[in-house]
């Protein structure tokens, strides 16, 4: 006998998942009520076993059922069966439809029994009937687990339940004895074996199920000309022409992405626009925000900070606009001010990674609500996403709650996304230590990227290149503005002579390069933690309010970044013209003289994550 509890719960019931039940022969499940959530979540492991499912009535049924026949006792149980699907959405997802398919095949072909006790039984025993081989190899008929766990999600898989698992073979055979003589005193719900008609009873109600219908040809059809080509009046939707009096031209491409823009943000509470460069996303966003009629804010870089507030009066929106490292001064600012909000975020690829204060801002801002409406998010950036899931993730946490995502083809995106995560580094250190031939590890990383785009789709809005060459109506609204994508031809290289330069321009090089071996500049002006003595490093970050120790584990790790971006921003300069370069470094060795002004004057040398030296 063994002991389940909390602290081997998990590994336990993996043992019982993947060494037990492909032993058995058949399984017999005795318990007070059936959820299908539990049935879903073992339905792969037990798809070629027998199973019989008994089921108590409940203390507050148990008068009257009795006094009810077998047919309506079946009936309600049928209704209620159902009713517990459509309420709790069980069955929304794709991999439990795929355990519902599991499920109605045992049904059918008589390995799955549901029958109801005709008493009130709470007791919850799965009782693991052993094949002629395995029962051998275990010298035992069998294992029985006995104790607290219902067959559900929350008591069979996810809960912490006091159970004992017993091998013992005389455990096995009063188990299995009182099973059967109580199988043999219980109504069949759903069982073909003692009747063909209570299969095909359930399956009448089980028709109700979504992707139990199967619409006709035609009606698909007509389903796809309208999502794709559906006529939306100026009354349901205006466009720019409309809303700026003739100012701006209604194009093709930006009136299909305004209306399924609009229909996305309703559906999903956030949309991606990511079309290529030149499609005028601002016009789009501001028209979205104009028919959705809130209270817009708008996080954008400095540079585009005046275009936003003339595009945003252009399409009388009541807007606030904020720069991209003033997330904070948005969240401050709004703290108090009602109602739901629509928050525009401008190159949000900027915004990729979780883990710094801006994104925190950011995501406290997206989800901020005072009236429990959520908040509507749009997100623009002509490069939305690389093959790295992480980077996905963050941006669909903007408007998506992970645990209850909109996207019906995952259940939990933290979890699908920590699957995707763990495959992708896992081929980055592949190729990194070059274990595998780099084509196949491309493809590999292809196929994950592709796994990002199919599932981010239904929240994406673009139109690339290609597809505004194809679609004729596309292609004459840009034409109409002149406009052209140039045609790219392949690189030719072209070789300078340096003459007597030539030294300089190479010993420069090598000494800025951050690849150098010989490392003569240190960059020590931007990694200053490297060098703090380690017993005076936990005073500093005190002193500087960092140290967490996420921080303090991060912090050389993010100088030392730093460091090697300025490196490389300077040999971007070099390359670019010997002006550039100049510039650059008169900047670089006043900052450097400000650090050393620093030290020399208040003995000490200031450590900032973000921001300008004051």
């Amino acid at each position: 006998m063994r002991r389940i509890d909390s602290p081997n719960f998990d590994k336990e019931i993996k043992n019982i998942v993947e060494d037990i039940i492909p032993g058995c022969s058949t399984i017999n499940i005795r318990v007070g009520y059936f959820f299908f959530s539990g049935f879903s979540l073992i339905s792969k492991a037990i798809a070629a076993k027998n199973v019989k499912i008994l089921v108590g009535i409940g203390a507050d049924q148990k008068i009257v059922n009795l006094k009810k026949n077998i047919e309506k006792r079946r009936i309600e149980w049928f209704e209620r069966f159902v009713q517990k699907v459509d309420e709790d959405n069980i069955l929304g997802k794709s991999d439990e439809q795929e355990a519902y398919f599991i499920f109605k095949e045992k049904l059918l072909n008589g390995s799955l029994q549901i029958r109801q006790q005709n008493e009130e039984d709470h007791s919850k025993e799965f009782i693991f009937e052993f094949t002629k081989k395995y029962a051998s190899e275990k010298k035992c008929p069998g294992n029985t687990l006995s104790g607290s766990t219902n067959l559900s999600e929350s008591g069979f898989i996810l809960r912490g339940e006091l159970n004992h698992l017993f091998d013992e073979e005389d455990e096995f055979k009063i188990a299995n004895d009182t099973f059967k003589n109580k199988w043999n005193n219980s109504i069949p719900l759903i069982d073909k074996v003692d009747s063909n008609q209570t299969v095909d009873d359930f399956l009448k109600y089980s028709k109700r199920f979504h992707f139990e219908q199967t619409p006709k040809p035609y009606y698909m059809f007509v389903r796809i000309l309208d999502e794709y080509f559906k006529d939306r009046s100026e009354e349901e939707i205006k466009y720019p022409k409309t809303i700026t009096k003739n100012y701006f031209e209604n194009y093709k491409y930006q009136k299909d992405a305004i209306s399924k823009g609009i229909d996305i943000v309703k559906e999903h509470n956030g949309v991606l626009l990511s079309d290529v460069v030149g499609l005028g996303k601002s016009i789009i966003a501001s028209s979205i925000a104009h028919n959705l009629k809130l209270k817009t804010i708008v996080i954008c870089p400095p540079h585009l900070e005046d275009q936003w507030r003339k595009y945003l009066l252009t399409f009388d929106v009541n807007h606030e606009v904020y720069r991209s490292g003033s997330v904070h001064k948005a969240l401050d600012d709004l703290e108090d001010v009602p109602g739901q909000k629509l928050i525009i975020v401008d190159e949000v690829h900027k915004f990729r990674n979780d883990e710094t204060k801006d994104y925190l801002n950011l995501y406290q801002l997206c989800h901020s609500t005072s009236d429990g409406q959520p908040n509507k998010v749009l997100l623009l950036s002509a490069t939305p996403f690389n093959n790295r899931p992480k980077d996905t993730f963050s941006l669909l946490k903007l408007f998506q709650i992970p645990t209850r995502s909109t996207l019906q083809t995952i259940n939990n995106l933290t979890e699908y996304f920590e699957e995707l995560t763990k495959k992708y580094n896992k081929l980055k250190n592949e190729q990194d230590n070059k274990k595998r031939d780099s084509n196949e590890i491309k493809k590999d990383l292809d196929i994950l990227g592709s796994q990002i785009r199919n599932l981010i789709s239904p929240v994406m809005i673009r139109r690339s290149r290609l597809d505004l060459e194809k679609i004729k109506a596309y292609d004459d609204d840009l034409k109409k503005q002149g406009i052209r994508f140039p045609i790219v031809k392949d690189p030719i290289l072209l070789t300078y002579k340096l003459n007597e330069i030539e030294e300089i321009y190479k010993n420069t090089l090598k000494l800025i390069t951050p690849t150098s071996k010989d490392n003569k500049y240190k960059c020590a002006r931007y990694k200053p933690i490297s060098y703090v003595k380690p017993e005076n490093l936990d005073e500093i970050l005190i002193r500087a309010e960092l140290e967490k120790d996420e921080v303090k584990l991060r912090l050389p790790k993010e100088q030392q970044n730093i460091a090697d971006f300025i490196k490389r921003l300077m040999v971007r300069r070099f390359e670019s013209s010997s002006y550039s370069f100049y510039k650059t470094l008169n900047k670089m060795i006043s900052s450097s003289e400000k650090i050393i002004n620093f030290y020399e004057k208040g003995g000490f040398i200031p450590i900032y994550r973000k921001g300008e030296l004051p």
